[in-house]
């Protein structure tokens, strides 16, 4: 297995890096050419888990840099080893990726996309810290290269020489750390992957998104908790592949609908911010194990039945469509079309709140489907779908919510987390019953 595991992410790292390397393999660890392919082909697979610290002692070591925003060069011979709790995979973390061990857990900066192809949710590692450097921004911790005086993104290349894999990734390895309103001034979870459950967004109402709520900076933004003080937010960019979706809301029964969180609780200055990693990071069902084993194992049964069998006498509801996306391999699209039946429980929005019922420039429209219209049952993307007779888009006011559609077209589990049409490969069928 683990030789098949090696060939195929060699693949995709190729695939990946082919466009800036103009035929250099000087980031690959030549052992990756063994014929039994049994070792990491990529990484420096001669590092060792001597001199292993926590990351508790590193950041105790460095303190004043990270607290005062500054940057210290790592000259000792020591390493970390932790295992990967966040990635780019959902777009919400850009260019770094976020290790943690037993004491706690830090940011590691690199300059370069597509992490999440070879330092998957799980994936342990040892990261050689000699010569590298760290620093904080606004408080938090980050491994990386100078940058203005702090700490920025180091080189892909300098992080190839710096990482070894251990063993294959296993995402069951990296339980929550149950975060409440009790646990906000212990630092030692900052950096962890922590769950907030049973919570509700101070601004739900049925309209605003993840993104209509603070600016954070630039492309961020920031949502605050029933419960929680203000300092304690959900942070999310606008380029995140969840960045349209609602905050939870009934709008039948005008009520905000209690959810579960997971996701890197990092900081700035005084602010404690989620970051959610994926999709599946925000749960209506089903509880969340913990790493005090005091949760039980997440559901994986949709709050909604899954009805239908796809066909346009019996179209797949929104949980039976999120059930034949699952079945499917990650990004590998359907081979046959299906007919996808629900009510319009969300729409896309632009960063400033303005509903997107279809997009001017490519012609598409995005949204999501539930049995009810309501975004507290079990949801489906409808993705860049096109309009009637699979045609673009050209004017008018499509959508509102509530209304009751009918898709046709091929389904994806995008990045094996987000079951969705797949882009520009549906269409809009019918509309309040109405077709074409």
């Amino acid at each position: 297995m683990k030789s098949y595991k090696y060939i195929i992410m060699a693949a995709a790292v190729s695939l990946s890096l082919s466009s800036c390397m103009n035929g250099d393999d000087s980031l690959f660890n030549d052992d990756w050419k063994d014929i039994n392919n049994t070792v990491a082909p990529y990484g420096n697979n001669n590092i060792t888990d001597e001199n292993v610290i926590t990351i508790a002692a590193l950041k105790a070591d460095h303190a004043k840099a990270i607290s005062n925003g500054t940057c210290d060069t790592i000259k000792e011979n020591i390493k970390l080893k932790a295992r990967v709790i966040g990635n780019d995979l959902g777009g919400n973390i850009y260019k770094q990726i976020v290790i943690q061990d037993a004491t706690g857990g830090i940011i590691i900066g690199i300059n370069k996309a597509g992490l999440c192809g070879y330092l998957a949710e799980g994936q342990e590692i040892i990261v050689d810290l000699k010569d590298l450097y760290i620093g904080g921004y606004g408080g938090m911790a980050q491994i990386g290269a100078p940058y203005n005086g702090g700490v920025g993104r180091m080189a892909e290349s300098i992080w190839m020489n710096h990482f070894k894999l251990v063993g294959d990734f296993d995402a069951t390895q990296i339980k929550p750390i149950e975060f409440t309103a009790n646990s906000v001034g212990d630092e030692s979870l900052v950096g962890k992957l922590v769950v907030l459950k049973n919570v509700t967004f101070k601004n739900a109402d049925g309209k605003k998104t993840l993104i209509n709520g603070t600016s954070s900076g630039s492309n961020y933004y920031s949502q605050e908790l029933d419960g929680y003080p203000e300092n304690v937010v959900v942070r999310t960019s606008s380029y995140a592949d969840f960045a349209a979706m609602k905050l939870p809301y009934d709008t039948l029964k005008k009520e905000k609908v209690p959810c579960t969180l997971i996701g890197v609780l990092s900081k700035f200055d005084k602010t404690l911010q989620i970051m959610i990693r994926k999709p599946s990071d925000i749960i209506f069902d089903g509880d969340v194990e913990t790493d005090d084993n005091s949760g039980s194992e997440t559901s994986d049964t949709p709050s909604a039945e899954a009805q239908g069998d796809g066909t346009l006498a019996n179209p797949f509801n929104a949980a039976a469509a999120v059930q034949y996306a699952n079945s499917l391999a990650a990004d590998t699209k359907s081979e046959n079309e299906f007919y996808i039946k629900g009510k319009v429980s969300s729409i896309a929005t632009d960063k400033n709140g303005k509903a997107q019922n279809f997009d001017s420039g490519y012609g598409n429209a995005t949204f999501f489907i539930s049995d009810d219209g309501s975004t507290g049952s079990t949801q489906f993307q409808i993705f860049r779908a096109l309009y009637f007779g699979n045609k673009k888009y050209e004017s008018g006011d499509i959508l509102k919510i509530g209304d009751e559609v009918v898709v046709y077209g091929k389904i994806i589990n995008y990045k094996g987390n987000t079951p969705e049409t797949f882009q520009e490969e549906a269409y809009l069928y019918s509309l309040n019953g109405k077709t074409e």
